[in-house]
């Protein structure tokens, strides 16, 4: 009855006493508790679900899994959270990057957009923070390689770049940064990260706009120079009013 309340956080405390006692509750009792959180709207209750969710016995697991392929959007991108946790995070999660691009595909909904990026972007190996190539580039390049895998890419290749430019500044960065990690090599792509630069925008988003066109793999665009050279010149400019830099490293990392 508790992982039903109205309160997000008395749900939360329930699904969490739910996994303190996994090994003593019925299953069909866990199960009900799954079924009314994973499309729970509230941020900490879906992932105390997903939580939940790694602790299903695995012939339980796969009746979800298998389940939620066709339900609710955002119980989809919970369980896919869980499909993640309990997997091989050594190797791209083929599946869960799928069942996120579906969703990314079906919804225009910026919050489940943001979602299943980040999904995608975990499924992929996540954040290369042990030795990337240049220390900026640690964001824009997945820990795994997926040279084996490139249907798949080029499957996101195409979803991502439709989506420039969203008209939501998270989902914007957060697709930029996913097109970064797979080398996108779409000729129209550079010219979309560029517009997303402006006289307006903040000096970190210019910063991580211009890493991400650095990784693009398209022939250079020399219509798009004058562009660049002005939005890297703009900004010590952009910074001038503010009481202090964004990092610390930020002359070493703009050079």
């Amino acid at each position: 009855g508790l992982a039903r309340d109205t309160t997000p956080y008395v749900r939360c405390r329930a699904l969490e006493s739910f996994r303190r006692h996994s090994t003593t509750i019925n299953l069909a009792t866990f199960q009900q508790a799954l079924a009314a959180n994973l499309a729970h709207p509230d941020k900490r209750v879906h992932q105390a679900a997903a939580l939940l969710a790694t602790d299903l016995p695995e012939p339980a697991w796969k009746a979800l899994w298998a389940q939620q392929q066709s339900g609710l959007p955002q119980a989809r991108l919970t369980t896919t959270l869980a499909h993640l946790w309990r997997g091989d995070s050594s190797q791209v999660n083929t599946d869960a990057v799928e069942t996120a691009l579906a969703v990314l595909n079906q919804n225009r909904l910026p919050d489940l957009r943001a979602q299943a990026l980040r999904l995608i972007m975990i499924g992929l190996g996540d954040y290369h923070l042990e030795k990337p190539s240049v220390e900026v580039y640690t964001g824009c390049e997945a820990a795994l390689p997926f040279a084996d895998h490139k249907s798949l890419v080029a499957r996101l290749q195409s979803s991502l770049v439709g989506i420039l430019p969203s008209g939501d500044a998270t989902v914007d960065s957060e697709t930029a940064r996913l097109l970064a990690v797979i080398q996108a090599s779409e000729p129209s792509l550079p010219a979309k990260i560029v517009s997303l630069i402006s006289d307006r925008s903040t000096p970190s988003a210019d910063f991580h706009y211009l890493i991400v066109l650095s990784r693009l793999k398209p022939t250079s665009a020399t219509n798009l120079t004058s562009k660049i050279a002005h939005a890297v010149l703009s900004l010590d400019r952009k910074l001038s009013g503010l009481q202090q830099r964004p990092k610390q490293t930020w002359d070493a990392r703009l050079a």
